[in-house]
């Protein structure tokens, strides 16, 4: 079977195909992790935002005083309202760490409340890299955090508790941002990774390029020019030499029957040669004729002379020239 020509040329297009679809998987697959990449990237740089942004909410909240207020009611409402935002902060914070620590669903959006599928994002599971990174910063997130509840309790009034918040709030950040260029590292691995892909890819459909072209060198061009040239030979009367030429099936079949036709017409030849010379003869044995009587033992023996060369009705037909002579 792998002698066939269109065996062998479909088996060098198959492997352009899989050429293509490995490309396209191995592509698709490295830009979902690009773009996974990103978002978690995205979501650990706002950490780090966030994180900055709850310590000056509490710096403000603990900053309130009731003598810049008209009333009580309004004074109670402005240190609601940013208790109210210092706990959405947190709630979003402590969410979003623990999607990037261990994959899961994470708000997209200011309002963790409002949980929709629009704007809830599935997190993979990072690498044991990853993982160990925003391992270190949940560490040190959780008694930061148990500090900044312990605040909105006291109503803004545990010191102890802001000068810790105050204190630690440098460390999570850099926590924050290790963590963050670990992912940048392993994105940029990825896009290394797609690079060399491709690269190999492009080798080896240059290869299987290579390998198709050969194919049909050895198998279809060159046997078919030696088909040609042998034809030509044919055309001025060489009919010597044998045809074998080696190749796919089906030129091989062509070969055997150009080989068919050669020994057809070398037959050809040799009985037109056979019969040529039983003509020269007979044209002798006329010319005897010419110059003496014809006898019945002259008659015998052209007859008995003939008989090598002719067909019984070639005789017969010279026996009823003979009669009327």
């Amino acid at each position: 079977m792998f002698k066939s020509i269109t065996y062998r040329i479909g088996v060098t297009f198959l492997l352009f195909f899989a050429l293509l679809v490995g490309a396209y998987i191995s592509t698709s697959n490295v830009l979902v992790h690009q773009e996974n990449d990103a978002m978690l990237i995205n979501l650990a740089g706002m950490q780090r935002a966030r994180s900055q942004k709850l310590t000056k909410l509490l710096l403000l909240y603990n900053s309130i005083s009731e003598e810049n207020f008209e009333s009580v009611e309004t004074y109670n409402e402005a240190r609601s309202e940013k208790a109210g935002r210092i706990q959405r902060t947190v709630t979003i914070f402590d969410q979003t760490l623990n999607a990037l620590h261990e994959g899961g669903e994470v708000p997209i959006g200011s309002n963790p409340t409002n949980v929709t599928s629009r704007n809830v994002w599935t997190a993979p599971v990072p690498s044991d890299e990853v993982n160990q990174a925003f391992g270190h910063v949940v560490a040190i997130w959780d008694p930061f955090q148990m500090n900044v509840l312990e605040i909105l309790e006291a109503g803004g009034n545990d010191q102890e508790a802001m000068n810790y918040v105050i204190q630690n709030d440098v460390e999570l950040v850099g926590s924050i941002h290790r963590a963050v260029e670990i992912m940048q590292k392993e994105s940029e691995h990825r896009v290394s990774l797609l690079r060399r892909i491709l690269l190999t890819i492009l080798a080896l459909g240059g290869l299987a390029s290579i390998i198709g072209i050969l194919i049909i060198r050895f198998s279809v061009t060159k046997p078919l020019n030696q088909l040609v040239k042998t034809a030509e030979k044919m055309s001025t009367g060489d009919l010597e030499h044998a045809l074998a030429v080696k190749g796919s099936k089906e030129v091989e079949e062509l070969s055997i029957a150009f080989e068919r036709v050669r020994l057809s017409l070398v037959n050809m030849v040799a009985a037109m040669e056979t019969e040529e010379e039983g003509f020269d003869d007979l044209d002798d044995d006329l010319s005897i004729l010419d110059k003496k009587p014809v006898t019945k033992q002259n008659q015998s023996t052209i007859l008995e002379h003939q008989n090598n060369n002719f067909s019984d009705n070639d005789l017969n037909d010279i026996d009823a020239e003979f009669d009327d002579l």
